[in-house]
């Protein structure tokens, strides 16, 4: 998702009512934390499972479908990322973690 971070702070502050310091890069322009990236031990068989045609014209339904959804989520919430910034009177970090390590 391109605004994981946002929608993260975004939700955080939904249900805290507060603003994390690492979400705010109004005055937080160099973050250090860093995430740890790990597979939690999930096997991927995506590669190796065979579907049928009629599996495949339902992922291809369901795919149209679910693009058309996934448009409508990111406008209500570049909509909410507004709200939130206006009340806090903030820019919400487009990205909270440092991926390079």
């Amino acid at each position: 998702m391109d605004d994981l971070d946002r929608v993260l702070c975004v939700i955080f502050i939904h249900y805290t009512g507060w603003l994390p310091d690492v979400c705010n890069c109004s005055k937080n322009s160099s973050i250090n934390q860093r995430r740890r990236l790990s597979d939690h031990g999930v096997i991927h068989h995506g590669s190796t499972y065979n579907t049928t045609r009629f599996e495949d014209s339902l992922i291809e339904m369901l795919v149209e479908r679910d693009k058309i959804l996934y448009d409508y989520a990111k406008q209500i919430f570049g909509v909410q990322l507004k709200v939130v910034e206006e009340h806090f009177n903030v820019t919400i970090c487009d990205k909270i973690w440092n991926r390079s390590s």
